[in-house]
C-alpha cells in the first residue's frame, strides 16, 4: 500500500542540516569537486537508477549486436566507447554480459571509457583491479573529455555509449552526432537519461531561484523531441526507477546533500525560505511504502541508435520495376547484415525465411538487384504465403541461389503455419524474428 506524504506544518528548519543563517546566500553555490563526488555517491546510492540501467543492459545486450556482424568489415574485435563512464559500475556489468556473447563471430573485446574526473576516474580503476577478465579483454580509461567535433579519434566503434552525460554538453544533439560519427557502420549509439517525471519537476519549478540559472535541465523527453525533429530512427525503452528520499524529508545531512545534488547546487548555503519551498516539493511528489520509507518516482529512458551500414547508392539497371520503392528500401536498409546477424543467432548453417504476401515475387526480384549475403551463410530456404495461387507460382519462378524453394502456403493468415520462422513483409519491407502461432 502506498499513501501521499503529507507536508508537516510544525517542522522546524533550523533542526534541518544547513549552514547557519549568516553563512546562507540568495542563489545557492555550485558544488564544488569535493562536494561534488560525495553528493553524487548519496545521490547514486539512494536510487534505483544504476540497478535498472544495469539490467536493462543485461537483458538486451543481443539487441546490441544484432547488426554488428557487418560483412564491410571483417575484423575479430567488438570494441567499445563509453562517453563519460563514471565510476565505470555499469560499464563493468556491460562488460560481463558482452563477453559471453562474443563467439563465435569475436575474439577479442576492446573497451575504452572517457572519464575526466580523477576521482570517479580513480573508482573505475580500482573497479577494474577487482574484476576478473580474460586476457581477450581489453580495457582503458582515458583522462579525457569528448567535445563534439574535437575528439581527436580516427577509431570507430560498434557501440558508443552516453549514459547520463548529455546534460553536461552545450549542444546535446551535436553530442549525439559526433557520437554517432564515432560508431561504425551496423554500430549502435545507446543514450541513457533521465525522464522528465520526478526530480526535473522540482528542477523546472525552483532551479533558477535556486542556482540563478536552468543550466543542465534536460530529459529523455528533449532527446526524444531532437531525434524525431531530426527524422533519425531509433527504438525507445522505458525503465522504472524510483529515489529514496526518506533522509531528504527528515532533514538529515545525507539529504541535504542528495537534494543538493539533484539541483545542482550547494542547498546547505541557500536561504531557509528558498530551500523550505524546495523541501515542500520533495514532500509532495513522495510516496511512503509501508516500510516507513519515502519514495520518488524517477524514470530513466533508453535510447538505440542504429547506424546503417553503407547501403545502395544508385539503382540497378537490372532493377525495371515501375515502383522504387524497394530500391529506395535498399538505400535504408542494410539487408546483408541482418541476414548474417540472424544466420549467428540460428543453430544451423541455414536460414529459413517467410514471405508474408509474397504476391508475384518483387521482394524476391529486388533481392537479386540489391543484396550480397556474406559467403558464411550456406542458404535460405524460402517459404512463401499468399491467398492467391497464381501469384505463387509466378513467384517462384524468381528464386535464384542462395535461395531454394521451400514451402508454399495459399492462405490469408500465418496462423497456425511454422514457428521461429523469420520473415520480410513483402508490403512493408520489415523483417524480424517472429514466433507464428
Amino acid at each position: 500500500m502506498k499513501t501521499q506524504y503529507k507536508y508537516p506544518e510544525n517542522l522546524k528548519y533550523s533542526d534541518i542540516d544547513r549552514h547557519s543563517q549568516h553563512h546562507q546566500k540568495f542563489v545557492a553555490p555550485p558544488l564544488d569537486d569535493e562536494f561534488y563526488a560525495e553528493s553524487y555517491e548519496l545521490r547514486k546510492a539512494a536510487s534505483t537508477m544504476t540497478v535498472s540501467a544495469i539490467e536493462w543492459f543485461r537483458n538486451n545486450v543481443t539487441v546490441l549486436l544484432e547488426r554488428s556482424y557487418s560483412r564491410s568489415h571483417q575484423k575479430d574485435t567488438f570494441s567499445v566507447l563509453s562517453i563519460g563512464s563514471g565510476e565505470g559500475d555499469i560499464d563493468i556489468e556491460i562488460i560481463q554480459s558482452l563477453i559471453p556473447r562474443l563467439d563465435p563471430r569475436w575474439k577479442q573485446l576492446k573497451y575504452v571509457a572517457l572519464e575526466p574526473n580523477p576521482i570517479h576516474r580513480d573508482r573505475f580503476l580500482q573497479r577494474l583491479d577487482q574484476a576478473s577478465f580474460g586476457k581477450n579483454v581489453k580495457v582503458s580509461v582515458r583522462d579525457e573529455y569528448f567535445e563534439p567535433g574535437r575528439f581527436e579519434s580516427e577509431q570507430k566503434y560498434d557501440l558508443v555509449l552516453l549514459t547520463h552525460v548529455l546534460y553536461y554538453f552545450d549542444e546535446p544533439y551535436q553530442a549525439i552526432q559526433s557520437a554517432l560519427k564515432q560508431t561504425r557502420e551496423g554500430g549502435k549509439v545507446v543514450i541513457v537519461h533521465q525522464t522528465a517525471t520526478g526530480i526535473p519537476q522540482i528542477q523546472g519549478e525552483f532551479m533558477l531561484e535556486a542556482k540563478g540559472n536552468q543550466n543542465e535541465m534536460f530529459t529523455a523527453e528533449d532527446i526524444r523531441n531532437l531525434l524525431d525533429t531530426q527524422s533519425h530512427p531509433h527504438q525507445y525503452h522505458h525503465v522504472d526507477a524510483r529515489l529514496d528520499v526518506t533522509e531528504c524529508l527528515q532533514g538529515l545531512e545525507n539529504g541535504v546533500k542528495i537534494m543538493s545534488f539533484c539541483m545542482e547546487c550547494d542547498l546547505r548555503q541557500l536561504q531557509e525560505a528558498k530551500f523550505a519551498k524546495i523541501l515542500q516539493a520533495f514532500w509532495r511528489l513522495a510516496e511512503i511504502e509501508e516500510s516507513g520509507k519515502a519514495f520518488i518516482n524517477e524514470p530513466i529512458g533508453v535510447f538505440v541508435l542504429p547506424v546503417p551500414s553503407v547501403t545502395v547508392q544508385q539503382r540497378s539497371p537490372e532493377d525495371k520495376d515501375p515502383v522504387i520503392d524497394y530500391w529506395q528500401l535498399a538505400q535504408r536498409f542494410d539487408w546483408a547484415s541482418t541476414f548474417l546477424s540472424q544466420y549467428h543467432q540460428g543453430e544451423s548453417s541455414s536460414l529459413r525465411l517467410l514471405d508474408v504476401a509474397c504476391g508475384t515475387g518483387r521482394w524476391l526480384q529486388a533481392f537479386s538487384h540489391y543484396i550480397q549475403l556474406d559467403e558464411e551463410i550456406g542458404n535460405i530456404v524460402y517459404d512463401c504465403l499468399d491467398p492467391s495461387g497464381s501469384s505463387i507460382a509466378q513467384a517462384s519462378q524468381k528464386i535464384h541461389l542462395p535461395l531454394q524453394q521451400g514451402n508454399q502456403y495459399i492462405s490469408t493468415t500465418i496462423r497456425g503455419l511454422v514457428r521461429g520462422c523469420w520473415f520480410p513483409h513483402s508490403s512493408t519491407g520489415w523483417g524480424g524474428k517472429h514466433p507464428l502461432t
